[in-house]
Protein backbone atom coordinates (compact mmCIF):
# COMPACT_ATOMS: atom_id res chain seq x y z
CA UNK A 1 0.00 0.00 0.00
CA UNK A 2 1.45 3.34 -0.71
CA UNK A 3 1.73 6.24 1.73
CA UNK A 4 -1.01 9.10 1.41
CA UNK A 5 0.52 12.07 -0.94
CA UNK A 6 3.60 14.51 0.51
CA UNK A 7 4.74 11.31 2.44
CA UNK A 8 7.19 8.52 2.27
CA UNK A 9 7.79 5.21 3.66
CA UNK A 10 10.39 5.89 6.36
CA UNK A 11 13.62 4.06 6.51
CA UNK A 12 12.99 0.45 6.38
CA UNK A 13 9.39 0.59 7.37
CA UNK A 14 9.95 2.16 10.66
CA UNK A 15 6.22 2.32 12.11
CA UNK A 16 5.58 5.74 14.49
CA UNK A 17 2.40 6.69 15.98
CA UNK A 18 0.90 3.71 14.17
CA UNK A 19 2.20 4.29 10.49
CA UNK A 20 4.81 3.60 8.88
CA UNK A 21 4.69 6.81 6.54
CA UNK A 22 6.20 10.17 7.54
CA UNK A 23 5.87 13.50 6.42
CA UNK A 24 9.07 14.49 4.21
CA UNK A 25 10.89 17.55 5.65
CA UNK A 26 13.74 19.35 4.08
CA UNK A 27 15.36 19.91 7.47
CA UNK A 28 18.86 20.76 6.49
CA UNK A 29 20.58 18.28 9.70
CA UNK A 30 22.48 15.63 8.26
CA UNK A 31 26.51 15.14 8.40
CA UNK A 32 27.75 14.26 4.70
CA UNK A 33 26.63 10.88 3.40
CA UNK A 34 23.25 8.69 4.13
CA UNK A 35 21.67 6.82 7.27
CA UNK A 36 20.52 7.15 10.67
CA UNK A 37 22.14 8.94 13.74
CA UNK A 38 22.00 7.75 17.09
CA UNK A 39 21.14 11.45 18.63
CA UNK A 40 20.41 12.30 22.57
CA UNK A 41 17.16 14.14 22.38
CA UNK A 42 16.32 16.78 25.23
CA UNK A 43 15.37 14.54 27.90
CA UNK A 44 18.99 12.97 27.37
CA UNK A 45 17.81 9.31 26.44
CA UNK A 46 19.04 7.42 22.84
CA UNK A 47 15.02 6.62 22.10
CA UNK A 48 14.93 8.95 18.71
CA UNK A 49 17.67 8.73 15.83
CA UNK A 50 17.43 11.27 13.46
CA UNK A 51 17.74 9.85 9.42
CA UNK A 52 19.29 11.67 6.40
CA UNK A 53 18.63 9.56 2.56
CA UNK A 54 16.87 11.05 -0.90
CA UNK A 55 13.56 10.96 0.09
CA UNK A 56 13.21 11.29 4.04
CA UNK A 57 15.24 13.54 6.71
CA UNK A 58 13.57 14.11 10.26
CA UNK A 59 13.64 12.42 13.69
CA UNK A 60 12.15 8.66 13.93
CA UNK A 61 11.93 6.85 17.34
CA UNK A 62 12.68 3.56 17.81
CA UNK A 63 9.67 0.91 19.13
CA UNK A 64 8.99 0.66 22.25
CA UNK A 65 11.60 -1.12 24.72
CA UNK A 66 14.37 -0.46 22.18
CA UNK A 67 16.99 2.54 22.27
CA UNK A 68 19.19 3.11 19.62
CA UNK A 69 22.55 1.94 19.77
CA UNK A 70 25.19 2.44 17.02
CA UNK A 71 25.14 4.90 13.57
CA UNK A 72 24.09 3.46 10.06
CA UNK A 73 24.86 3.80 6.68
CA UNK A 74 22.29 3.62 4.26
CA UNK A 75 19.26 2.39 4.77
CA UNK A 76 19.86 0.61 8.25
CA UNK A 77 17.81 0.22 11.12
CA UNK A 78 20.49 1.81 14.82
CA UNK A 79 17.89 0.07 16.96
CA UNK A 80 18.03 -2.99 19.36
CA UNK A 81 17.32 -3.87 22.82
CA UNK A 82 19.44 -2.42 24.75
CA UNK A 83 20.83 0.66 26.60
CA UNK A 84 23.89 2.78 24.46
CA UNK A 85 24.31 5.49 27.12
CA UNK A 86 27.91 5.60 26.14
CA UNK A 87 27.14 7.29 22.33
CA UNK A 88 27.66 10.89 22.75
CA UNK A 89 25.30 13.61 21.87
CA UNK A 90 24.99 15.07 18.41
CA UNK A 91 27.41 17.80 17.48
CA UNK A 92 26.26 18.09 13.66
CA UNK A 93 28.56 15.70 12.72
CA UNK A 94 29.09 11.69 12.15
CA UNK A 95 29.02 10.43 16.51
CA UNK A 96 30.67 6.92 15.19
CA UNK A 97 34.50 7.02 14.54
CA UNK A 98 35.07 6.31 10.92
CA UNK A 99 37.92 4.00 10.19
CA UNK A 100 38.55 3.10 6.50
CA UNK A 101 40.07 -0.16 5.74
CA UNK A 102 38.36 -1.76 8.42
CA UNK A 103 35.73 -3.62 5.47
CA UNK A 104 32.57 -1.63 6.41
CA UNK A 105 31.13 1.23 4.62
CA UNK A 106 30.10 3.51 7.21
CA UNK A 107 28.55 6.60 7.39
CA UNK A 108 30.58 9.23 5.37
CA UNK A 109 32.11 7.06 3.56
CA UNK A 110 31.76 6.45 0.01
CA UNK A 111 33.56 5.08 -3.24
CA UNK A 112 35.84 8.45 -3.23
CA UNK A 113 36.98 8.76 -0.48
CA UNK A 114 37.30 5.11 0.73
CA UNK A 115 37.07 2.72 -1.81
CA UNK A 116 38.50 -0.57 -0.22
CA UNK A 117 35.13 -0.07 2.41
CA UNK A 118 32.86 0.91 -0.17
CA UNK A 119 33.35 -0.47 -3.80
CA UNK A 120 33.94 -3.80 -3.21
CA UNK A 121 30.48 -4.66 -4.41
CA UNK A 122 28.96 -1.87 -7.34
CA UNK A 123 25.38 -2.00 -6.69
CA UNK A 124 25.18 -0.04 -9.75
CA UNK A 125 26.83 -3.00 -11.42
CA UNK A 126 25.30 -5.78 -9.40
CA UNK A 127 21.39 -6.16 -9.03
CA UNK A 128 18.77 -8.24 -8.94
CA UNK A 129 17.21 -10.34 -9.71
CA UNK A 130 21.09 -11.55 -11.20
CA UNK A 131 23.53 -9.84 -8.14
CA UNK A 132 23.00 -8.90 -5.04
CA UNK A 133 25.73 -6.66 -2.44
CA UNK A 134 26.29 -8.09 0.93
CA UNK A 135 25.04 -4.89 2.87
CA UNK A 136 21.32 -4.38 5.17
CA UNK A 137 19.23 -3.29 2.41
CA UNK A 138 15.65 -5.03 2.03
CA UNK A 139 15.58 -6.47 -1.66
CA UNK A 140 13.36 -4.53 -3.84
CA UNK A 141 13.52 -2.12 -1.11
CA UNK A 142 10.55 -3.07 0.58
CA UNK A 143 8.99 -1.19 3.41
CA UNK A 144 10.15 -3.23 6.48
CA UNK A 145 6.20 -3.86 7.73
CA UNK A 146 5.74 -5.42 4.08
CA UNK A 147 8.84 -7.74 4.26
CA UNK A 148 8.04 -10.80 4.73
CA UNK A 149 10.39 -12.58 7.86
CA UNK A 150 11.09 -16.02 6.59
CA UNK A 151 12.44 -19.24 8.96
CA UNK A 152 14.65 -21.77 7.94
CA UNK A 153 15.26 -24.89 9.73
CA UNK A 154 18.61 -27.03 8.99
CA UNK A 155 20.52 -30.02 9.65
CA UNK A 156 23.58 -31.28 9.51
CA UNK A 157 25.74 -34.34 8.89
CA UNK A 158 23.62 -37.07 9.18
CA UNK A 159 20.00 -38.49 9.86
CA UNK A 160 19.28 -41.63 10.89
CA UNK A 161 16.67 -44.26 12.95
CA UNK A 162 18.71 -43.07 16.43
CA UNK A 163 18.06 -38.87 15.71
CA UNK A 164 14.71 -38.93 13.68
CA UNK A 165 12.02 -39.25 16.48
CA UNK A 166 13.12 -35.92 18.12
CA UNK A 167 12.99 -34.33 14.43
CA UNK A 168 9.65 -35.70 13.38
CA UNK A 169 8.32 -34.17 16.74
CA UNK A 170 9.36 -30.67 15.84
CA UNK A 171 8.48 -31.28 11.96
CA UNK A 172 5.01 -32.56 12.81
CA UNK A 173 4.07 -30.16 15.73
CA UNK A 174 5.52 -27.12 14.69
CA UNK A 175 2.64 -24.56 14.09
CA UNK A 176 1.64 -23.09 10.76
CA UNK A 177 3.36 -19.99 9.30
CA UNK A 178 1.32 -17.03 7.83
CA UNK A 179 0.26 -18.92 4.54
CA UNK A 180 -0.99 -22.01 6.60
CA UNK A 181 2.53 -24.24 5.88
CA UNK A 182 4.25 -26.48 7.66
CA UNK A 183 7.83 -25.90 8.88
CA UNK A 184 10.34 -26.82 6.07
CA UNK A 185 14.08 -28.73 6.43
CA UNK A 186 16.83 -27.78 4.77
CA UNK A 187 19.62 -31.21 5.91
CA UNK A 188 23.00 -30.85 4.68
CA UNK A 189 23.97 -34.22 5.03
CA UNK A 190 27.26 -35.98 4.73
CA UNK A 191 28.26 -39.48 2.40
CA UNK A 192 28.23 -41.77 5.53
CA UNK A 193 26.10 -44.14 7.31
CA UNK A 194 22.70 -42.20 6.26
CA UNK A 195 18.70 -43.43 5.96
CA UNK A 196 17.75 -42.26 2.64
CA UNK A 197 14.39 -42.92 3.33
CA UNK A 198 13.66 -39.79 5.44
CA UNK A 199 15.68 -37.64 3.49
CA UNK A 200 13.63 -38.54 0.34
CA UNK A 201 10.58 -37.90 2.72
CA UNK A 202 11.52 -34.98 3.82
CA UNK A 203 12.00 -33.75 -0.27
CA UNK A 204 8.41 -35.25 -0.83
CA UNK A 205 7.03 -32.89 1.87
CA UNK A 206 8.65 -29.72 0.84
CA UNK A 207 12.29 -29.91 2.06
CA UNK A 208 15.51 -29.66 1.00
CA UNK A 209 18.43 -31.59 0.93
CA UNK A 210 22.03 -30.09 0.20
CA UNK A 211 25.45 -31.03 -0.12
CA UNK A 212 27.88 -31.47 3.04
CA UNK A 213 30.59 -33.27 0.89
CA UNK A 214 31.37 -36.92 0.95
CA UNK A 215 33.53 -37.61 3.46
CA UNK A 216 32.98 -34.75 6.15
CA UNK A 217 36.79 -34.37 5.95
CA UNK A 218 37.37 -30.92 4.01
CA UNK A 219 38.81 -28.03 6.06
CA UNK A 220 40.15 -24.74 5.19
CA UNK A 221 43.27 -25.58 3.67
CA UNK A 222 41.65 -28.36 1.10
CA UNK A 223 42.84 -27.81 -2.72
CA UNK A 224 40.43 -27.31 -5.86
CA UNK A 225 40.62 -30.74 -7.06
CA UNK A 226 39.60 -32.13 -3.54
CA UNK A 227 36.68 -30.16 -3.36
CA UNK A 228 35.48 -30.69 -6.70
CA UNK A 229 35.52 -34.19 -6.00
CA UNK A 230 34.07 -33.95 -2.91
CA UNK A 231 31.22 -32.20 -3.87
CA UNK A 232 30.48 -33.92 -6.91
CA UNK A 233 30.57 -37.30 -4.96
CA UNK A 234 27.88 -35.34 -2.29
CA UNK A 235 26.22 -33.98 -4.49
CA UNK A 236 26.17 -37.48 -7.22
CA UNK A 237 25.08 -39.82 -4.23
CA UNK A 238 22.06 -37.83 -2.24
CA UNK A 239 19.93 -37.59 -5.64
CA UNK A 240 20.18 -41.20 -6.62
CA UNK A 241 20.33 -42.88 -2.77
CA UNK A 242 17.72 -40.19 -1.64
CA UNK A 243 15.80 -40.36 -5.12
CA UNK A 244 15.20 -36.68 -5.23
CA UNK A 245 13.20 -34.89 -8.04
CA UNK A 246 15.37 -32.48 -8.29
CA UNK A 247 19.02 -31.59 -8.30
CA UNK A 248 21.09 -31.13 -4.99
CA UNK A 249 21.84 -27.00 -5.88
CA UNK A 250 22.96 -25.80 -2.23
CA UNK A 251 26.34 -26.77 0.12
CA UNK A 252 27.56 -26.13 3.52
CA UNK A 253 31.08 -26.87 4.15
CA UNK A 254 31.97 -29.80 7.16
CA UNK A 255 32.75 -28.09 10.74
CA UNK A 256 32.00 -24.55 8.23
CA UNK A 257 35.23 -24.68 7.45
CA UNK A 258 35.53 -22.92 3.68
CA UNK A 259 38.17 -21.15 1.46
CA UNK A 260 38.37 -19.65 -1.90
CA UNK A 261 39.27 -23.27 -3.51
CA UNK A 262 35.59 -24.19 -2.37
CA UNK A 263 33.73 -21.21 -4.01
CA UNK A 264 35.65 -22.08 -7.41
CA UNK A 265 34.72 -25.11 -7.29
CA UNK A 266 30.87 -24.87 -6.40
CA UNK A 267 30.57 -22.49 -9.59
CA UNK A 268 32.63 -24.55 -11.68
CA UNK A 269 29.99 -27.42 -10.66
CA UNK A 270 27.05 -25.14 -10.77
CA UNK A 271 26.03 -24.99 -7.20
CA UNK A 272 23.63 -21.82 -6.54
CA UNK A 273 24.27 -20.89 -3.40
CA UNK A 274 26.45 -22.00 -0.12
CA UNK A 275 25.73 -21.42 3.08
CA UNK A 276 28.99 -21.79 5.33
CA UNK A 277 29.82 -18.45 6.20
CA UNK A 278 28.91 -16.71 9.41
CA UNK A 279 27.26 -13.56 10.59
CA UNK A 280 27.61 -11.24 13.36
CA UNK A 281 25.20 -8.92 13.99
CA UNK A 282 28.53 -6.65 15.52
CA UNK A 283 30.63 -6.79 11.83
CA UNK A 284 27.95 -4.97 10.10
CA UNK A 285 25.61 -3.84 12.94
CA UNK A 286 22.52 -6.32 11.17
CA UNK A 287 22.52 -9.09 9.75
CA UNK A 288 22.67 -8.96 5.70
CA UNK A 289 20.02 -10.75 3.09
CA UNK A 290 21.62 -13.35 1.42
CA UNK A 291 24.26 -11.75 -1.45
CA UNK A 292 26.02 -13.05 -4.40
CA UNK A 293 29.90 -13.93 -3.65
CA UNK A 294 32.02 -13.00 -7.15
CA UNK A 295 35.62 -11.44 -6.35
CA UNK A 296 35.54 -11.61 -2.75
CA UNK A 297 33.78 -13.10 0.39
CA UNK A 298 33.06 -10.48 2.12
CA UNK A 299 34.14 -10.13 6.02
CA UNK A 300 30.28 -10.31 7.70
CA UNK A 301 31.15 -12.58 10.76
CA UNK A 302 34.34 -13.46 13.21
CA UNK A 303 36.89 -14.06 13.07
CA UNK A 304 38.11 -11.96 9.68
CA UNK A 305 35.92 -13.95 6.91
CA UNK A 306 37.09 -11.17 4.33
CA UNK A 307 38.60 -13.74 1.51
CA UNK A 308 40.06 -12.28 -1.79
CA UNK A 309 39.28 -14.68 -4.90
CA UNK A 310 42.37 -14.94 -7.44
CA UNK A 311 39.02 -15.78 -10.26
CA UNK A 312 35.52 -14.69 -10.46
CA UNK A 313 33.01 -16.94 -9.13
CA UNK A 314 29.17 -16.96 -9.15
CA UNK A 315 27.57 -18.39 -5.56
CA UNK A 316 25.00 -17.29 -3.91
CA UNK A 317 25.66 -16.72 0.18
CA UNK A 318 23.14 -17.94 2.69
CA UNK A 319 25.03 -16.89 5.70
CA UNK A 320 24.79 -18.66 9.26
CA UNK A 321 22.89 -15.77 11.33
CA UNK A 322 24.75 -16.05 14.71
CA UNK A 323 21.51 -15.22 17.59
CA UNK A 324 22.69 -12.57 20.12
CA UNK A 325 22.89 -12.94 23.69
CA UNK A 326 20.03 -11.10 25.43
CA UNK A 327 22.00 -9.78 28.46
CA UNK A 328 25.34 -9.05 26.50
CA UNK A 329 23.78 -8.05 22.72
CA UNK A 330 26.90 -10.50 21.84
CA UNK A 331 26.52 -12.92 19.44
CA UNK A 332 26.66 -16.45 20.36
CA UNK A 333 27.80 -19.83 18.10
CA UNK A 334 25.44 -19.91 15.12
CA UNK A 335 25.13 -23.24 15.23
CA UNK A 336 23.72 -25.74 18.28
CA UNK A 337 24.46 -23.01 20.64
CA UNK A 338 26.06 -25.79 22.17
CA UNK A 339 27.50 -24.04 25.94
CA UNK A 340 26.96 -27.02 28.22
CA UNK A 341 26.11 -23.92 30.37
CA UNK A 342 23.24 -22.40 28.90
CA UNK A 343 19.84 -24.07 30.27
CA UNK A 344 16.92 -24.16 27.39
CA UNK A 345 15.47 -21.14 28.99
CA UNK A 346 18.57 -19.32 28.50
CA UNK A 347 18.82 -20.65 24.91
CA UNK A 348 15.01 -19.75 24.42
CA UNK A 349 15.94 -16.09 25.58
CA UNK A 350 18.74 -15.94 23.35
CA UNK A 351 16.50 -17.39 20.33
CA UNK A 352 13.61 -14.71 21.18
CA UNK A 353 15.56 -11.75 21.65
CA UNK A 354 17.41 -12.43 18.29
CA UNK A 355 14.25 -13.23 16.40
CA UNK A 356 13.08 -9.77 18.10
CA UNK A 357 15.89 -7.95 16.24
CA UNK A 358 15.95 -9.70 13.31
CA UNK A 359 11.77 -8.61 12.94
CA UNK A 360 11.89 -5.10 13.97
CA UNK A 361 15.51 -4.16 11.73
CA UNK A 362 15.86 -4.97 8.52
CA UNK A 363 14.03 -8.85 8.20
CA UNK A 364 16.78 -10.69 7.30
CA UNK A 365 16.06 -14.30 7.34
CA UNK A 366 16.00 -16.30 10.91
CA UNK A 367 18.13 -19.02 11.14
CA UNK A 368 17.43 -22.43 13.36
CA UNK A 369 20.51 -24.39 12.70
CA UNK A 370 21.24 -27.43 14.29
CA UNK A 371 23.10 -30.91 14.04
CA UNK A 372 20.63 -33.56 14.92
CA UNK A 373 22.01 -35.84 17.24
CA UNK A 374 22.24 -33.05 19.42
CA UNK A 375 18.53 -32.52 19.74
CA UNK A 376 17.08 -34.04 22.87
CA UNK A 377 13.78 -34.00 24.74
CA UNK A 378 14.19 -30.20 26.01
CA UNK A 379 15.99 -28.87 22.67
CA UNK A 380 12.53 -30.54 20.83
CA UNK A 381 10.75 -28.37 23.59
CA UNK A 382 12.72 -25.22 23.12
CA UNK A 383 12.62 -24.78 19.09
CA UNK A 384 8.65 -25.71 19.06
CA UNK A 385 7.68 -23.10 21.84
CA UNK A 386 10.26 -21.01 19.88
CA UNK A 387 8.23 -21.29 16.55
CA UNK A 388 5.44 -20.57 18.25
CA UNK A 389 6.45 -17.26 19.63
CA UNK A 390 8.16 -16.51 16.23
CA UNK A 391 4.85 -17.55 14.36
CA UNK A 392 3.01 -14.88 16.61
CA UNK A 393 4.10 -12.44 14.79
CA UNK A 394 2.60 -11.31 11.05
CA UNK A 395 4.14 -11.85 7.95
CA UNK A 396 6.40 -15.09 9.24
CA UNK A 397 7.15 -17.57 6.87
CA UNK A 398 8.79 -20.77 7.05
CA UNK A 399 11.18 -21.53 3.61
CA UNK A 400 13.75 -23.58 2.69
CA UNK A 401 17.37 -21.77 1.46
CA UNK A 402 16.70 -22.33 -1.53
CA UNK A 403 13.32 -20.72 -1.67
CA UNK A 404 14.70 -17.80 0.41
CA UNK A 405 17.20 -16.80 -2.40
CA UNK A 406 14.76 -17.12 -5.20
CA UNK A 407 12.52 -14.82 -3.12
CA UNK A 408 15.43 -12.46 -2.64
CA UNK A 409 16.22 -12.47 -6.76
CA UNK A 410 12.23 -11.84 -7.00
CA UNK A 411 10.91 -9.62 -3.87
CA UNK A 412 7.79 -8.77 -3.55
CA UNK A 413 5.50 -7.92 -0.42
CA UNK A 414 4.71 -9.75 1.95
CA UNK A 415 0.98 -9.29 0.95
CA UNK A 416 1.36 -9.89 -2.26
CA UNK A 417 3.46 -13.20 -1.65
CA UNK A 418 0.59 -14.44 0.29
CA UNK A 419 -1.94 -13.19 -2.58
CA UNK A 420 0.25 -15.36 -5.00
CA UNK A 421 0.05 -18.52 -2.65
CA UNK A 422 3.34 -18.29 -0.81
CA UNK A 423 5.60 -20.99 -1.56
CA UNK A 424 4.15 -24.58 -2.36
CA UNK A 425 3.13 -26.24 0.80
CA UNK A 426 0.37 -28.62 -0.66
CA UNK A 427 1.81 -31.39 0.02
CA UNK A 428 4.42 -30.18 3.22
CA UNK A 429 2.24 -31.23 6.24
CA UNK A 430 4.07 -33.91 8.44
CA UNK A 431 1.77 -37.11 9.20
CA UNK A 432 2.42 -38.36 12.94
CA UNK A 433 4.08 -41.32 12.36
CA UNK A 434 7.41 -42.19 9.59
CA UNK A 435 10.29 -44.19 10.68
CA UNK A 436 11.63 -44.51 7.25
CA UNK A 437 12.08 -48.79 7.07
CA UNK A 438 9.79 -47.92 3.85
CA UNK A 439 9.62 -45.50 1.40
CA UNK A 440 7.17 -42.67 1.16
CA UNK A 441 4.83 -44.09 -1.05
CA UNK A 442 4.72 -47.43 1.17
CA UNK A 443 7.22 -49.48 -1.02
CA UNK A 444 10.11 -52.38 0.92
CA UNK A 445 13.13 -49.81 0.91
CA UNK A 446 16.81 -51.26 0.89
CA UNK A 447 19.21 -51.77 3.53
CA UNK A 448 22.75 -52.23 1.69
CA UNK A 449 25.38 -52.80 4.26
CA UNK A 450 29.29 -52.42 3.27
CA UNK A 451 31.30 -54.17 5.60
CA UNK A 452 34.64 -53.70 2.82
CA UNK A 453 34.05 -49.99 3.01
CA UNK A 454 36.74 -47.01 4.75
CA UNK A 455 33.86 -45.58 6.31
CA UNK A 456 33.56 -47.78 9.58
CA UNK A 457 30.28 -49.36 9.97
CA UNK A 458 28.98 -48.08 6.38
CA UNK A 459 25.44 -49.09 5.87
CA UNK A 460 22.62 -47.27 3.93
CA UNK A 461 18.86 -47.41 3.66
CA UNK A 462 17.63 -46.59 0.49
CA UNK A 463 14.42 -46.59 -1.91
CA UNK A 464 17.19 -46.71 -4.65
CA UNK A 465 18.74 -50.24 -5.42
CA UNK A 466 22.19 -51.22 -3.05
CA UNK A 467 24.78 -50.06 -4.80
CA UNK A 468 28.12 -52.87 -5.37
CA UNK A 469 30.80 -52.18 -3.45
CA UNK A 470 30.35 -48.90 -2.72
CA UNK A 471 32.42 -47.00 -0.65
CA UNK A 472 31.96 -42.96 0.41
CA UNK A 473 33.86 -40.92 -1.49
CA UNK A 474 32.86 -42.50 -5.32
CA UNK A 475 30.23 -40.89 -7.08
CA UNK A 476 26.94 -42.44 -8.13
CA UNK A 477 25.24 -42.58 -11.16
CA UNK A 478 22.37 -40.63 -12.05
CA UNK A 479 19.47 -40.85 -9.90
Amino acid sequence: MPCPSGTVCSPQGKVVDGSPCKTQTTEARCPSGEGAFCLKDATHNFSNFYVCNSTFQGWLSCQAGMSCVANVSGSGNPCAVQVAADLPAFNGEVCAAQVCGNSVCEVGENCDNCEEDCCACNTEVCELPDCRCPDLRIPGSICVTDTPQFIVFTLDDFLDADVWPNVQQILANAPTDAAGCSLKLTGFFHGGTQNYNLMNYIVEHGGELGDHTANHNTNTQTDYDTWVQQLEAGRSCTNYLAQTPDDVVGSRAPFLQWNAAMFAALSDLGFVYDSSVTSNYEIMSGWPWPFLVRDEVPRIGFPSDLEPLDFSVDVWEFPLYAPLNPDTNESEEPMDLPDTDMTNEELLASYEHSFDVHYATNRAPYGVFWHAFTIDQGRVDMILEFLNYATSFPNVFYATEEEVIEWVQNPVTAQRFLHEGGFDCSDNAYPAEFDGTTCPDGADGHFCAYPQATWLGLNLTTCAACLANYDVGQECPSA
